[in-house]
């Protein structure tokens, strides 16, 4: 049925970041050879030198902090998975590919996928949005939760290196079709292995060694005496010849082994049982990785030098994916072979490596987990094993492909492929269908909207990019700009708007400061298209509950459209001072008979129960306004009546929507009933707010004791939503801080979401000071919004002005605060006279909650009536 959206977005979140990431830094390798920093050669020397040394680098020192004698036991598993995964994707590659023809390379990027860069930097991702958080066990701490999983993901990575450089140069021998065209790097070997083994000129070999290329003295000049170069290489040459000999000597079988096994001793290999033996030796573990004051003399030293080293390997590998993409854009510029991407091969490699290993792999995993006890009790070691099959292919393809002699040819293929494998991951920005409702997990899919509409496409895209890059990126910028384009082609150009332009200009509405207007277009579009009549339709249709056709599939997603532009129209105008201009044919007993639909997902619940709210809260509005004017205290009977009916109707909302979402999943309904709450609590604050500002009446001293009452009942609704803004995510019997579940959301938030939360902080905060609350229960209320605004300066990326709104209403409040503590000290018989800095913030107005919405209660004051005072400040007093 779904997910929720804390488990939806955060890790999706995680992983845009990832994706991102990589991305970004091939594209620093790209510019790198465009600006000719670094040449093709050079790639390849990087290339061998990061799987040479920076791998095996990185394998010693994390392996060796991580692995001792009580966590052995642990990394078994590891092993095994590794191997198995592996070992079946070789075996099943092999097949299709002999069995489709397909390319020679297909088959190792379908084994072996990116096991270090990608992995490492999601799991620092998901550090940082908190989400392994939930996964920790006893006293367990965030950074040891993450220093484990990549311990994890490393293991993995040396077991796919080792398989890596022991099977990939046989599944990159090319076919007939795939050879290359001359032999003559082969020729070239063969004739440099005969003059090895014949070459008795010792001058020569001393030219070579004492000098470069021409007898040039270079950066390669040997720097040790002559003497030492000739002893040094006569030892290498003669062991070098007796090994020979011996080899020779062996039978064709054990020769065989012999390269098997040789194949198999790699160094990341080696790397990885250096780490192991000084984790498992308790004095070399001392030695390396304790504290230079607790017997850990090579800690500041060595084990940093060998960290420095080993943290050049992500980034150093990814850049030479650059180099090699670079390499292929300037061929196909000059119109020569830059290395065809068959489509068939690369929709291969992304269905297996992005959708049939995940489907295996975490219900494999899962019930592993929870049937048996063949794996520790540790979430995170079943989350690294889940993620370990899943992803992109390896970037160390790149490697394989230099130090096997891969044609050119198949080197710039690989690159491309590796660079649009890793293009693919940043759509999972589509998890903004939980927070805009309005679209079929079946059918609104990555390609299937890429092809219909690249207005919807852009408008999605440019969600992602304003979340991940913020509102100033200037990606986000050309997006904008993209899409208002696209608007003005569709009003000037097009008779007849499409589903997708209805969406599109819908999800532009949710994230744009001109959303009423952009609403009111969509939903002029949705009525064209006669989206309003699919409720009726699918209510008066007699339908199976076991089948469900495709027409009928068809109208629930053609109601969903409609119901999230409805949803959007009613939170624009309840809170923007509109009249609502949803046509009346939304009723509530509509809206809970789709809710027994079988396409009926939690999404449609948290949408529909929505809807159903906004109803309430619009027909409330409706009669309140009927009793506005100057006669309003004599129908305050009437208005007392209409809130008491509200609050009941309110009360009954909650209650039975409760019911409804309690069946559902731990999670789903944890979230799901954190959000009924502070829909709850946001419509009883605006509702007896709404009450009072009927009246025109700002000061609280001069109201009546009615309109008291409602604003001590708004006060109590705003204290709740703030308390359920920063309910935690996790068990309150967690040793660790537990992250609110509602705020974590907000980094891919709505712009009406953001305004909402701002406004209910500074509302809460001001009428604690204006009914004269307790300094002690003020400065509770403070303490809270500090954390609200902490927690959001970990989601905010680039200007968001309502976050800057929180900022200053809790500067302000705090210097009010000092005043008002400082009349809780006066006399009884001395005036109450606001200071300066009170009067300061009960002032402050935002132009934002001005103009753009009409959120009521802004204008509150507290002005005491007595005679005495009128002289004080008169000016502030009306």
């Amino acid at each position: 049925m779904g997910i929720s959206a804390s488990e939806l977005l955060v890790p999706f979140s995680g992983s845009i970041q990832a994706a991102f990431s990589v991305l970004l830094t091939i594209a620093f390798g790209v510019l790198a050879a465009q600006c000719n920093l670094l040449s093709t050669n050079a790639a390849k020397e990087v290339s061998r030198l990061c799987v040479r040394m920076f791998l095996p680098a990185l394998l010693i020192f994390k392996i060796g902090s991580n692995l001792h004698a009580g966590t052995a036991g642990r990394y078994l598993p590891i092993l095994v998975w590794s191997i198995s995964y592996t070992l079946l994707t070789v075996v099943f590659g092999r097949i299709l590919t002999r069995l489709f023809k397909l390319p020679a390379w297909v088959t190792p990027a379908l084994a072996f996928n990116n096991t270090t860069s990608l992995p490492l930097l999601l799991t620092q991702s998901l550090k940082q949005t908190q989400i392994l958080d939930s996964l920790l066990i006893n006293d367990d701490s965030a950074t040891d939760a993450l220093d484990r999983a990549e311990s994890y993901f490393l293991i993995n990575a040396m077991v796919s290196n080792s398989l890596t450089f022991a099977l990939g140069p046989r599944l990159l021998r090319p076919s007939d079709e795939d050879a290359p065209d001359s032999e003559d790097d082969d020729e070239a070997d063969d004739n440099i292995k005969d003059n090895d083994r014949t070459s008795g000129d010792q001058d020569d070999l001393n030219s070579d060694i004492e000098r470069g290329p021409d007898g040039i003295i270079n950066e390669r000049t040997s720097l040790l005496p002559q003497r030492v170069v000739l002893k040094t290489n006569r030892v290498e040459k003669k062991g070098y010849l007796k090994t020979k000999d011996w080899y020779n000597k062996l039978s064709p079988r054990l020769q065989e082994i012999l390269d098997i096994t040789w194949q198999f001793a790699n160094a990341p290999l080696l790397g990885a049982v250096v780490g192991a033996i000084i984790g498992l030796t308790p004095p070399l573990h001392r030695l390396f990785f304790n504290p230079s004051n607790e017997g850990g003399y090579l800690n500041a030293w060595m084990t940093t030098a060998v960290m420095n080293i080993g943290e050049l390997f992500a980034t150093t590998q990814i850049i030479v994916v650059g180099v090699k993409l670079s390499q292929s854009m300037l061929r196909m510029k000059r119109g020569e072979d830059s290395g065809e991407v068959p489509k068939a091969s690369l929709a291969l490699v992304t269905l297996i490596r992005f959708i049939i290993w995940p489907l295996l792999s975490i219900p494999l995993i899962w019930a592993l987990a929870s049937k048996t006890h063949l794996l520790k009790g540790d979430p995170i070691l079943w989350f690294s094993m889940m993620l370990m099959p899943t992803g992109p292919p390896a970037m160390i393809l790149v490697a394989l492909t230099d130090v096997t002699g891969a044609p050119e040819k198949m080197k710039m293929t690989i690159a491309k492929v590796l660079t649009m494998s890793y293009a693919v991951t940043p759509l999972i920005s589509f998890a903004v269908h939980y927070l805009v409702p309005i679209f079929s997990e079946s059918n609104d899919v990555v390609t299937s909207v890429s092809s219909r509409s690249a207005f919807l496409f852009d408008a999605i895209v440019s969600v992602g990019c304003r979340a991940e890059q913020g509102f100033d990126s200037p990606s986000f910028r050309r997006l904008q700009s993209g899409l208002r384009e696209h608007l003005t082609a569709l009003l000037v150009n097009s008779e007849q708007p499409c589903l997708e332009d209805v969406q599109a200009i819908t999800l532009m509405a949710a994230y744009s400061e001109n959303g009423y207007m952009l609403i009111a277009l969509a939903l002029r579009f949705a009525i064209q298209l006669g989206l309003h009549k699919a409720v009726d339709q699918l209510i008066s249709g007699t339908y199976d509950q076991e089948f469900v056709s495709a027409d009928e599939s068809e109208l629930y997603r053609l109601q969903r459209v409609w119901h999230g532009i409805c949803n959007l129209e009613l939170f624009f105008s309840l809170d923007g001072g509109h009249t609502p201009s949803v046509p009346s044919r939304t009723t509530p007993r509509k809206i809970r008979a789709l809710l027994n639909h079988v396409e009926c997902t939690p999404v449609d619940v948290r949408l529909l129960s929505q809807v159903e709210l906004n109803i309430i809260r619009a027909d409330a509005y409706s009669e309140i306004l009927e009793h506005s004017g100057p006669l309003i205290l004599d129908g305050e009977g009437i208005l007392r009546s209409k809130i008491h009916d509200t609050n009941i109707e309110l009360s009954l909302w909650l209650k039975e929507w409760t019911t409804v979402v309690s069946g559902r999943p731990g999670s789903e309904c944890a979230l799901a009933l954190l959000n009924l709450n502070i829909q709850y609590d946001w419509a009883l604050l605006t509702l007896h707010l709404k009450a009072v500002s009927v009246s025109g009446i700002e000061n609280i001293a001069m109201m009546t004791q009615f309109q008291k009452e409602m604003i001590q009942k708004a006060k109590e609704a705003s204290t709740r939503h703030l308390r359920y803004l920063l309910e935690a995510s996790v068990s309150p019997s967690s040793h660790f801080e537990p992250a609110p579940a509602y705020l974590n959301t907000f980094k891919w938030t709505m712009d009406y979401v953001w305004a909402k939360g701002a406004f209910s902080v500074l509302l809460v905060l001001r009428l604690a000071i204006l009914l004269r609350d307790p300094i002690t229960h003020i400065s509770s209320l403070l303490r809270d919004a500090h954390r609200v605004l902490e927690e959001l300066k970990k989601v905010t990326i680039g200007n968001i002005p309502y976050f800057q709104i929180l900022q200053t209403s809790i500067e302000k409040c705090e210097a009010a605060i000092a005043d008002y503590s400082m009349q809780e000290d006066a006399p009884d018989m001395a005036p109450a006279v606001s200071g300066p800095a009170e009067s300061d913030f009960q002032g402050y107005a935002p132009s934002q909650f001005t103009f753009e919405w009409d959120f009521p209660g802004l204008n509150l004051k507290h002005m005491p009536f007595g005679w005495q005072d009128l002289f004080v400040d008169i000016e502030n007093l009306f």
